[in-house]
């Protein structure tokens, strides 16, 4: 079993693209960043795909992995939202 407190590189890149997609999301919301939204929404799913890949593939539970999929559950959540209640 693999430590919880040291990822493979793998999950690692992933958590660093999740990272990214906060950072980035909050320069839009607070200082109008000029990039469009389903663009970083995009940016925030390859995080979550890379660490459900290591998930899956690789088995891996640490902690990069699993903020990477918490994060891009949220990013689920609120793209069905916007498909279930357009405005």
């Amino acid at each position: 079993m693999k430590n919880f407190l040291h990822p493979s590189p793998l999950a690692l890149k992933g958590f660093l693209v999740t990272v990214a997609f906060l950072i980035i999301l909050f320069l839009k919301v607070f200082f109008a960043f000029p990039l469009m939204s389903f663009i970083i929404m995009g940016i925030g799913l390859v995080g979550f795909a890379i660490g459900l890949y290591c998930l899956i593939k690789y088995k891996e539970f640490s902690y990069a992995v699993w903020f990477s999929l918490i994060i891009g559950i949220f990013i689920l959540f609120i793209i069905s939202l916007e498909l279930i209640f357009p405005h």
